[in-house]
This record gives C-alpha cells, sequence and structure tokens, in this order.
C-alpha cells in the first residue's frame, strides 16, 4: 500500500488524507458536520451549532441524535484512514484535534502573518513569498466548495473575503517592488470577477499607469465609476478619483520607484484628508443632540481623545445626523476629517485591517500592509499630535472600534452604531428615538412644502403613525410624494395602511426601510429570531416580560434572556414599567417586518400552538391572582382548558400583590379573553373570563367584566358549550346584581340553573342556588317564584 501525506484541506473542496487512505466524504450532513469542526479545530463545539449548521433554524427532534450518528460515521471512516482518534467528546460538544501544519487553514494564516511581519520589516522578498506560499494553498477561488449550510455560508464569506485581503497585500508590496508589469494580467480577471473592491480597482490603475498605458488606466477608473454608481448608487471613494486626477496629471509621484535607492526624499508634506459624505438637508428635531454631541467633541482635552456615540435602529438617522455634526465642528479639526463605513451592503462587518488600510492611505501612507495591531500602532503613530476629526459609520461592536480609535487627545471620534456600544470607556452615548410629530411634520413640510401638508392635517398625522416617526420612512414617503405632485396624502396613506404592502410602499430609489430591518434581524441568532416574529402574535401595544416562555415554549430563563437579546439589537422596545416587570413594545414598521417573517417561517400550527401557550398562561396567572386576592371569598366554577404554568419564583414574583399585578396586566388579559374567542378556543375563553369576574369585582371595572363575558357567552353559544354558558350566565346575573338590575339577574340565573343540574354540575348548581337565595332577599321576589325556596 502506498503512502499518503496526511492532511485536512478546507481551502477549496473539503478533502481529509489518512497515513492509509483518503477520507470518503460523500454524506452531505457528514461533510457539514466536519467543517464546521474542522473551521473551530481544537476548540469545543457545542452539538447545538452543530444542529444549526446542519438544519438552520428547522431541526427536527432527532436532530442530536442524528448529530451523534454522523460523528460516529467520521470517527469510523477516519479510523480506517489512519485517523483514529482525532474527535474527541467534551461537554456539551465535540472537539476536533489536528497538529500543527496538518490544517491548510492553520498554514495559511501562519504564513500570511509571517508576510506581513515582514512587509512591516522592510523585508519586502520575504513578504512577497510568504503570501503567494499562503496563496498557493487555495484549490480554487471557494473555499468548503459544494456543501451547503447557512451556518457555513457566513464562515465561507469570511475566507473568501481573507484572501482577497491577502492577495490585496501582496499586490501592494510587489507594486513597492516595481514589479508592475507582472501585476497586469493577474489584477485584469480579478477585477473582473470581483467588481465592488476598490482596492483592486486602484491597484489596476496603477499598474497600468506604470506601464505606460495611461489611457488603460483612465478607462479602467471609469468602469470602476460605472459599477460603483449602478451597483451602489455611490461615487468611488476619494481615494481612487485622487488616482485618477493624479494620472490625468502625470503625476511623477506615482511612478514606479527607482531601481536602487540614491539619497533619502525629504519627507512629503502631510496629507489634510476631507473625507466626510455630503450633509443630508432633511434634518429635523434633533438641536439638543447636536449640541450635546458638539459640546462633546470639543478635541484637545487632556483626558485622551473625545468620543461620542449616536445610537438606534436602523433608518431612525444616525449617519444623516453624524455627517452633519462632523461638518458643523469640522473647523475644530483643520488637520482633516476621516470617515469609514464599518459595514458592508449587507449588514456584515468590514475587517478592521481593510477599515485601517483606507484611512492610512488616505493620510497619505502609501502601501499600508501589516498586521491589525502593526496598523492600528501607525495610525496612532500618524495622528499623533494633529487635530483630525474621525467619523466612524456603522460600528458592529465595541471591539471594531477600539482598534480604530487615535491615541491623541488632539482628536475627536463620532460613532453611529445599532448597539449602545456602552464598553467605550468615556464615551457620550446618545440614543436617538423616532421623531415626534412636531419635528416629524417640519421634515414632511421641508419635503413638500408647507402649502400641501397643511392642506391635509389629519391624512399627514396618518402618514408619520405608519412611518412610525422614522426619519428614512418619512423621508422614502416624502421623496415619492415630491415625485408624485398629483397624489394626495392621503392616497399614500391609503397604500402604507394595506399590511401585505407596508413596507413595499416604503422603498423610492436607492432608499429602502426593509434592508435595514433584515440585517439588524439576521444579526441575532436563531431563537431570537422565531420570538421576535412570534412576538406579532400579541393583541395589543405593549406586553410584560414573561410572555416570552410561553410564545417560545421554554419555562427558564432563556426566553426572557432571547427577548433581552432583541432590546439589544434594537428590535424591541422597553415601554412602561408596571407591577413588577418593564413592559415592551415593537414599533410599527419592525412589527410589519416581522409579520412578514411570521407568515414566512411559522405554519398555522405553530402559530396557534404558541398562542394556546400564550393563553394557557394567562389563565394560570389568573387564577394564580383570584386564589391570592379574592378566592376565599368568591368561589369559581373552571374548566378543563390546558394550563400553561410559569415557574413558581416567577409567578410568585408576578403575583406578591395580585391585585396590583391585575390592574397593571389588565387591558392585556382582557384582550387575551378576546383572542381565545377569536381562535375558537370558547372552553379557555370562559374560563379566563370567569376567573377575571372577582379581581374585575374587587377594582370595580365592571364594565371589563360585561365585556369580556359577553365575548365568552358568544363563543360557548357558537360552539355549544353548555357548561361554559352556565358558568358565564351566572356570573352575568352576579354582576346584575352588583348593578342592582335585578330583573335582568333573575332572568339570567333562571337560564343557568337548569343548565348546570342538566350537565350534573354540582358546584355550579350550589352556587346558582346560593345567587338566587341572596336576590330573594333583595331584590324585587325569587326568580324562579317557589321553586326558588325548594
Amino acid at each position: 500500500m502506498g503512502e499518503f501525506v496526511m492532511g485536512f484541506h478546507v481551502l477549496g473542496p473539503l478533502e481529509v488524507t489518512g497515513s492509509r487512505s483518503p477520507v470518503n466524504l460523500s454524506a452531505g450532513r457528514q461533510q457539514v458536520v466536519l467543517a464546521v469542526l474542522l473551521l473551530e479545530a481544537n476548540r469545543l463545539v457545542p452539538v447545538h451549532r452543530l444542529v444549526d449548521a446542519v438544519w438552520s433554524d428547522a431541526p427536527p427532534t432527532t436532530a442530536r441524535g442524528q448529530i451523534h450518528t454522523c460523528v460516529s460515521a467520521l470517527r469510523r471512516r477516519f479510523e480506517a484512514a489512519g485517523l483514529g482518534g482525532r474527535i474527541g467528546t467534551r461537554r456539551p460538544g465535540y472537539v476536533m484535534r489536528v497538529a500543527d501544519g496538518e490544517l491548510d487553514l492553520h498554514r495559511f494564516d501562519s504564513l500570511v502573518a509571517d508576510g506581513r511581519a515582514a512587509a512591516a520589516a522592510g523585508r519586502p522578498a520575504e513578504a512577497v513569498n510568504r503570501f503567494r506560499t499562503a496563496l498557493g494553498l487555495w484549490r480554487g477561488e471557494v473555499p468548503l466548495s459544494g456543501i451547503e449550510s447557512d451556518l457555513l455560508r457566513a464562515a465561507v464569506a469570511s475566507l473568501t473575503e481573507r484572501r482577497l485581503s491577502v492577495l490585496e497585500d501582496c499586490h501592494a508590496v510587489e507594486l513597492a517592488q516595481g514589479r508592475h508589469h507582472e501585476l497586469v494580467d493577474q489584477l485584469l480577471p480579478l477585477v473582473e470577477r470581483h467588481p465592488l473592491r476598490e482596492q483592486l480597482h486602484h491597484q489596476l490603475m496603477l499598474t497600468l499607469h506604470r506601464c505606460r498605458r495611461p489611457g488603460d488606466a483612465l478607462a479602467a477608473y471609469r468602469a470602476a465609476r460605472r459599477t460603483f454608481v449602478t451597483e451602489l448608487g455611490i461615487e468611488p471613494s476619494g481615494a481612487l478619483r485622487e488616482l485618477h486626477d493624479s494620472i490625468l496629471r502625470n503625476d511623477s509621484t506615482l511612478d514606479p520607484p527607482a531601481p536602487r535607492i540614491a539619497v533619502a526624499p525629504a519627507p512629503a508634506p502631510a496629507v489634510i484628508p476631507r473625507m466626510l459624505p455630503a450633509a443630508n438637508p432633511y434634518l429635523a428635531g434633533r438641536d439638543d443632540v447636536v449640541t450635546t454631541v458638539s459640546g462633546q467633541l470639543r478635541g484637545g482635552g487632556p483626558d485622551g481623545v473625545t468620543t461620542a456615540v449616536l445610537a438606534g435602529r436602523a433608518g431612525v438617522g444616525k449617519t444623516a445626523l453624524a455627517v452633519s455634526i462632523a461638518h458643523r465642528i469640522a473647523p475644530r479639526f483643520p488637520d482633516g476629517q476621516l470617515y469609514a463605513r464599518l459595514d458592508d451592503e449587507h449588514g456584515a462587518p468590514v475587517r478592521a485591517e481593510a477599515v485601517l488600510e483606507r484611512l492610512l492611505r488616505a493620510l497619505g501612507v502609501p502601501a499600508a500592509v501589516g498586521s491589525r495591531d502593526e496598523l492600528a500602532a501607525r495610525l496612532r503613530s500618524t495622528l499623533a499630535g494633529r487635530r483630525v476629526l474621525m467619523v466612524l459609520d456603522g460600528a458592529v461592536d465595541e471591539a471594531q472600534v477600539l482598534s480604530l480609535l487615535p491615541g491623541s487627545a488632539t482628536c475627536g471620534v463620532l460613532v453611529t452604531s445599532r448597539h449602545r456600544l456602552t464598553g467605550l470607556s468615556g464615551a457620550k452615548v446618545v440614543e436617538l428615538a423616532e421623531l415626534t410629530i412636531q419635528h416629524a411634520t417640519e421634515l414632511l413640510i421641508r419635503l413638500l412644502g408647507i402649502a400641501r401638508v397643511s392642506a391635509e392635517p389629519a391624512a399627514t398625522y396618518d402618514l408619520i403613525d405608519l412611518c412610525g416617526g422614522l426619519p428614512l420612512a418619512l423621508r422614502i414617503a416624502g421623496e415619492r410624494l415630491a415625485a408624485r405632485p398629483h397624489w394626495s396624502i392621503a392616497e399614500l396613506t391609503e397604500r402604507l395602511g394595506d399590511e401585505q404592502r407596508h413596507l413595499d410602499e416604503l422603498s423610492h430609489g436607492p432608499l429602502d426601510v426593509r434592508p435595514g430591518i433584515a440585517t439588524a434581524c439576521d444579526r441575532v441568532g436563531p431563537s431570537a429570531q422565531r420570538l421576535f416574529r412570534l412576538l406579532t402574535l400579541l393583541d395589543g401595544p405593549d406586553f410584560p416580560t414573561w410572555v416570552a416562555g410561553p410564545l417560545l415554549g421554554d419555562p427558564g430563563h432563556g426566553a426572557v434572556d432571547e427577548l433581552e437579546t432583541l432590546v439589544d439589537a434594537q428590535l424591541v422596545d422597553v415601554g412602561r414599567r408596571s407591577g413588577p416587570g418593564a413592559h415592551y413594545r415593537i414599533p410599527k414598521l419592525l412589527r410589519s417586518y416581522a409579520q412578514e417573517l411570521l407568515a414566512r417561517e411559522e405554519t398555522p400550527a405553530t402559530r396557534a400552538a404558541a398562542v394556546n401557550r400564550l393563553l394557557g398562561a394567562w389563565l394560570h396567572l389568573a387564577e394564580q391572582a383570584h386564589s391570592r386576592a379574592v378566592g376565599h371569598s368568591v368561589p369559581v366554577v373552571h374548566g378543563d382548558a390546558e394550563r400553561w404554568p410559569l415557574p413558581a419564583p416567577l409567578t410568585d414574583q408576578l403575583l406578591r400583590r395580585p391585585l396590583e399585578w391585575f390592574e397593571a396586566e389588565r387591558a392585556g388579559v382582557v384582550r387575551a379573553v378576546g383572542q381565545a374567542a377569536e381562535l375558537g378556543s370558547a372552553e379557555l375563553c370562559w374560563d379566563l373570563a370567569g376567573t377575571l369576574a372577582g379581581l374585575m369585582q374587587a377594582r370595580d371595572h365592571l364594565e371589563d367584566w360585561r365585556e369580556t363575558h359577553t365575548t365568552a357567552l358568544a363563543a360557548c353559544r357558537r360552539t355549544g358549550d353548555r357548561r361554559g354558558e352556565a358558568v358565564i350566565l351566572h356570573s352575568l346575573g352576579t354582576l346584575d346584581m352588583v348593578e342592582q338590575r335585578y330583573n335582568e339577574a333573575s332572568g339570567r340565573l333562571a337560564l343557568a340553573l337548569p343548565a348546570f343540574e342538566e350537565i350534573g354540575e354540582d358546584k355550579g348548581r350550589t352556587l346558582c342556588l346560593r345567587s338566587i337565595a341572596f336576590l330573594s332577599r333583595v331584590g324585587p321576589g325569587s326568580p324562579l317564584g317557589g321553586r326558588a325556596m325548594r
């Protein structure tokens, strides 16, 4: 038998070779499981992560068992190939053990780190050798090709980005060595395959110019600009435009390096970057924020770099406001203004190295290469003592920002993020809310003119409400109306009122509210996403914390943690606080998106199951509150509807003062009665309504008593539920007596008593007779004549 070189390969099709033979990996699930284990080689991978990789967010009930089966099969194949003992079990998952040099991804990362270190140390030949060796490990351009997995798709995109970044680093060093003739044939197809990578366009233009092909270099710029404008709706960056202008001027600084070093050139004058995008003219209602942030970003402070964070959900106007503030305070920072997007068009974080390289180029540092730490140190050195304003737009987390911060107290940093970024020490965090009606109206007046807005005040109010007060949505609506002067505002509000098309109507040219919401949703895990869409099953403007448990079917703390994840992601707002816990709400446009997800991702059966669990939890809490508050004096006949008990400690916490809990949650539990009726759950409906009667009587909410019982009575009669009908008739008779409507009470009790006798409900019959006896003492007479005295 021949000898084989052992190795694990993910930089291309997934391949594994043992000392005795290659490993056959034809089974799709085994490929997915092994790919995840190899990407996390020598680190623990929980079973749930493998389940997510294989089935996304819809795993079967046997998922964990099937993962164990896949791992067992891989172990057998490894053993046969001479790779025994590689997959270890460690709670709560598995570890894939690989030695140094066995995994091509590890070798790639090591070679790249060596190459960047060599470039930073001024050893270009060694750097190119390391980069080219690393790139030679790739078998094609797509890692893990042929494997289908939503979870792996992000990893594949990240690896592909890393390869392209190394290519760009290598080209930069080779250009600095004067090897432009060798690069033309490599860069042309690369630019064609990756038309949105600006650095490749930059390198191609410079290469063509140095090859004495200025016409082709300028044509390459025109092609790049056409692509950016068409695909992204933006102009190329300042760096690319500056290169274009330099080529037009035949700037000698673009010439290739001299073959030998003569006299060291004088240092170039400091470059003053002016990278701020154009300011948005349509701003309204942020004067207080402008004052606060402008005061924070004073520059030249004694206590380190001054930082401010504008936080808020997608579409709330963070970027527009940040750019406007930056333009206003730019004179305080005469050495320039830097601007960088920290997320791409899909909302994925941009590598810190790529951002650092771009900022350094804008500051006049050519061919900036190195590790993230090396580039960050070079940026701090370049900014030392200079008064520069840095705008970092769309930060994903604190770690992404920390590597970009200057070290000089003379600089200021303005960050925008959907997260609060409270981990940035010393930063002033300002959270942007939706616009008030007054400020939203001001924005529409700027877009449409005062005459058009004042002509339809009611429709304007409706439009603001349907846009959720969100500046982006209002701007889209305003620009659509401005483009259609023959439309009335009421016509657009009518279109927006169609729930099936609500978000579709909020799109105009490059402006669209849906992508930002989708990005925020995609950044949370599958369980939080499911809670987000299930929350739209709730009937009402807000909801308490505990509803997360029954909606997800999780009685523990996990569901509440997922709710807080949605709060952190700006998908759910914390609203009023009442009783022992906070109430939450989903803003209007986010709710529309969540409803779209609900219709697409949840079957009618899973929706019904979630609502039934929720209503069962309401019934459990109402029953417990009744028992603790008035149960000793107001007995109730209960049905057999399924309860969904909350954990005892949580129930005790919520119902420490049961009547106060009922007062805080009254609107929600009244809506729950109606929701049960709409779903056809008559027994749950009448049981919940009957349980609430004593609480409503104790708090004198007689209108709610009658409303819920009228709803429950209709539900019982629709389904022929005689027991429920009797219970509700008796309770309504009690309400009539409380309101001293004795004739009405007499009639209801006269119907309730025979119904209880008919079905053999002794407790109900006893309660009904007691009420009849009471009525005979206080009313105009016994409702049943002599029978009532029997």
